[in-house]
């Protein structure tokens, strides 16, 4: 990554996060479900609900100082650690035991702590991208975990035992690696900092900062011309003159709304598949008999879904609402087909698992494109996404064991799936809806022309690095000295830096260069259409 915020896939990043989710895919679904008596009733999936349950823990009350871990100089032992527990939790089950419950508890705290910090740990490298290329990435990655699982269905028992184990260290190597690729990346113009400030500081939006050592730079090479606005706009003149800026449609879009109707989706989605743990398969038997059409139909609606992606459009908000759409397309038919196809080879409730986890996938490409709109370090939206979604997978659990003590054994498997039925359609019609994917399409469109813009302007007049940091957080709107803060610089450094853009750009103020903007969206949004 040669700058901080990636303008598209990599490779490395996908296949990286590939391993990760072929750990999960493994650790979840690719093992025999473990039920233990508990009350006098028998507790089925007990070891996921553990493993959920100190995940969800870890996010809730850690994610933080995760957050900060992954910021500083501890990032990579932190990662290489976890991996190393999550890796010797993975084999847990093979080691020979007396107390049942206490085994349960030690594999749930290293698998869910430690897949806890590899989550924000992937979440801080996918983070920095623009919407299309965080969608991409984490579907190529799901289709491709699909693919290694369902090729490890076919191993020996002996061999496939080892791949969770192999795929943590694997993911955790490729993220450290990453990790310090955008740090070697942005070394330059870092060495000024105090030592307080010794570690690469991040924005936000995942941007580096600068220090002051680069005003004292621009100062010394702002031309002449420069002078001519050598007062920064006031606060308050520029929130007047400044046209709506990207913050403020974002919230006249509603979105804090928008995002608590996601959280709660999410976790309507998470106690649905709960439900479905304790349906299909009983104490002994596997986890899920069926896996291996699963993963097939999985790494079929990945295809799909990074087909519609790749189509070239002026926006890029019908693309990520394909994601969801398509996954409940496939849930819902999983629902709707699932008493004729109980006697096929691929069950109803594979194709309701498969849709799952490709939901899962657009909640967690849905979580980091919001975290780059609300400002906030992308870890920080993928826990809170992930705590509801997995807290809603754990209580599923728990509710469908009790349900199970309570009803007759003839009546279980079919309320089991009329309750997760109903609860996908609830969260659908009522909480996630199609209202919340046009308002989010909105923004991420709006994004993308101004991104785009930017970089027209930077190419157009010349800007420097950090001048086009500068001038994208001019054209949302942002005064001198919020600039300033967002990019931990003194107010002095932006206000250089924004007298060097007015005189590259030919622009007197502020309003002008928002002006400027606007035409250059526009000409290229006329240029797109005289293209097609």
């Amino acid at each position: 990554m040669s700058e901080a915020q990636h303008s598209g896939p990599s490779w490395m990043r996908i296949l990286g996060f590939a391993c990760h989710q072929g750990c999960i895919f493994s650790l979840f679904y690719m093992g025999s479900n473990r039920g233990l008596e508990l009350g006098g009733a028998l507790f089925e999936r007990i070891d996921l609900f553990f493993v959920l349950a100190f995940m969800c823990l870890t996010l809730a009350l850690g994610r933080t100082a995760i957050v900060r871990l992954l910021g500083s100089n501890g990032a990579v032992p932190a990662i290489v650690t976890s991996a190393i527990l999550l890796a010797l939790g993975s084999l847990a089950p093979q080691i020979p035991h007396d107390i049942q419950l206490f085994a349960l508890v030690i594999e749930g705290l290293l698998v869910g702590c430690s897949l806890a910090l590899l989550y924000l740990a992937w979440a801080t490298v996918l983070g920095a991208g623009s919407p299309r290329a965080i969608a991409c990435e984490v579907f190529a990655a799901t289709g491709f975990a699909a693919a290694i699982c369902f090729a490890c269905a076919f191993l020996p028992s002996a061999v496939a035992l080892a791949i969770p184990a192999l795929c943590a260290l694997a993911s955790a190597g490729v993220a450290t690696a990453c990790l310090m690729e955008h740090r070697k990346a942005h070394a330059d113009g870092q060495a000024s900092h105090t030592p307080a400030q010794g570690h690469m500081r991040l924005r936000a939006s995942g941007k580096p900062a600068f220090s002051d050592a680069d005003a004292h730079q621009a100062h010394a090479q702002a031309p002449a011309q420069a002078n001519a606005d050598p007062s920064p706009t006031p606060l308050r003149d520029d929130r007047k003159a400044a046209k709506p800026s990207l913050s403020s449609a974002f919230k006249a879009a509603g979105v804090g709304a928008m995002s608590t109707r996601m959280i709660a989706g999410a976790a309507t989605f998470g106690i649905a598949a709960g439900f479905m743990e304790s349906y299909r398969s009983d104490p002994g038997m596997l986890s899920t008999p069926d896996f291996p059409a699963t993963l097939l139909i999985l790494a079929l609606f990945c295809i799909a879904v990074l087909q519609s992606l790749f189509v070239e459009k002026p926006t890029e908000g019908e693309s990520l609402g394909s994601m969801y759409r398509i996954a409940m397309l496939v849930i819902m038919s999983g629902f709707l087909f699932s008493p004729l196809l109980q006697n096929s080879g691929v069950p109803g409730e594979a194709i309701v698992l498969a849709g799952y986890l490709g939901l899962v996938a657009s909640f967690m490409s849905f979580f980091l494109v919001m975290a780059r709109f609300s400002q906030t370090p992308p870890a920080i939206t993928f826990a809170g996404g992930l705590f509801a979604l997995y807290i809603g997978e754990a209580f599923g659990i728990a509710a469908a064991n009790l349900y199970d003590t309570i009803m007759p054994d003839t009546s279980f498997s079919y309320g089991i799936m009329a309750c997760a039925g109903l609860a996908i359609l609830f969260a659908y019609l009522f909480l996630f809806t199609e209202r919340d994917f046009r308002a989010l399409s909105e923004i991420v469109d709006t994004s993308d022309e101004q991104e785009r813009a930017c970089a027209q302007l930077v190419e157009r007049f010349g800007l420097s690095a950090r001048e086009a940091e500068v001038l994208t957080l001019a054209l949302k709107g942002r005064s001198n000295e919020r600039i300033a803060q967002e990019l931990f610089v003194a107010k002095s450094t932006a206000d250089t830096h924004m007298r060097r853009i007015y005189a590259k750009c030919g622009v007197k103020g502020r309003q002008e260069l928002i002006d400027l903007g606007e035409r250059t969206k526009t000409e290229l949004r006329e240029a797109y259409h005289r293209a097609r």
